[in-house]
């Protein structure tokens, strides 16, 4: 993967599909390339793309997209008209799509079921409700390109 460029032009590719979001090899149509420019201060992991009003183009038509220079696929999670000249694209990550060759090669094995006790106490909760607890550590984190993917099957 190149390194990330942020601060420079960029070609950005936006698609429409209809496979989930827990598909990899997901099926792309209808692919539209745009010249846009990140800022240096861009979240790659879940950027807002501003984009100006391109005739032809309906930025409501498309849910997923890909940036060439940094290699990253993308699910446009929700777009807001600015004004009659600017649209704002939120974008959030797609690991499965972006890592998938590195997932596919991958030795893991990835039919494991979670047993209570595999990695602590552990009780799957099928409510829906988030649990979010936090922890104060002396560990500062340092910030790096890595990622860690998480899959859990309930039964």
């Amino acid at each position: 993967m190149s390194p990330f460029l942020l601060g420079v032009y960029m070609l950005l590719t936006l698609y429409k599909t209809l496979d989930g979001d827990n598909v990899i090899n997901k099926t792309l149509t209808e692919p539209e390339s745009i010249t846009i420019y990140l800022k240096s201060d861009t979240d790659i992991t879940n950027p807002d793309l501003i984009l100006e009003t391109i005739a032809g183009i309906d930025y409501k038509d498309y849910n997923y997209c890909f940036i060439t220079e940094i290699e990253r696929f993308y699910f446009v999670r929700n777009i807001t008209v600015m004004n009659n000249t600017v649209s704002k694209l939120s974008c959030e990550v797609d690991y499965l799509e972006t890592y998938k060759t590195e997932i596919l090669t991958s030795e893991a094995y990835y039919r494991s079921k979670i047993n209570v006790g595999d990695y602590g106490e552990y009780e799957s909760e099928r409510t829906g409700r988030e649990i979010i607890t936090n922890e104060i550590s002396p560990v500062v984190l340092e910030e790096t390109d890595n990622s860690i993917l998480s899959v859990y099957r309930w039964g």
